[in-house]
């Protein structure tokens, strides 16, 4: 998804301003569809021989594949992992209240939209636009112990 790749993006200029250097390695970022998330997920996670200190994900939808992964695998992190996520979700309920996560104000933002709609046509020809709605971080201390 568009959003998920402007994550990613931040994600990594988040990295350079702090001089990190980003491990290909523990980056999945090749696209799939949203049905084959958990396999290629769980693919993913054996396919790493040692794994980072945190996961970073896009969303809490990935953050809960990633603890679920986790939760069946807890002899992979004796000391526990760091999950962050991204939407605040509470859909999720194995990382949710648990993970740092972006709060976003979907009731704000789909009235953002509607009102853009709106305009596009009452003004169709007016030059695109592409808005970016900054969310609230929720910290939270995130360490997953199984």
């Amino acid at each position: 998804a568009r959003t998920n790749m402007d994550r990613y993006k931040g994600f990594c200029e988040c990295l350079k301003v702090y001089d990190i250097e980003k491990q290909d390695k523990f980056c999945l970022t090749t696209p799939f569809d949203i049905y084959s998330y958990k396999q290629i997920i769980f693919d993913f996670l054996d396919s790493l021989n040692s794994l980072p200190e945190a996961f970073v994900c896009v969303s809490d939808y990935i953050a809960h594949f990633i603890q679920f992964y986790f939760s069946e695998h807890p002899e992979r992190i004796p000391d526990g992992i760091i999950i962050t996520g991204f939407d605040a979700s509470d859909e999720y309920t194995n990382v949710d209240g648990q993970i740092t996560t972006a709060e976003v104000k979907t009731d704000h933002l789909g009235k953002r939209l509607a009102s853009q709609a709106l305009y596009r046509i009452a003004n169709p020809d007016a030059p695109y636009e592409l808005t970016y709605v900054r969310p609230d971080i929720v910290y939270r201390e995130s360490r997953i112990l199984i």
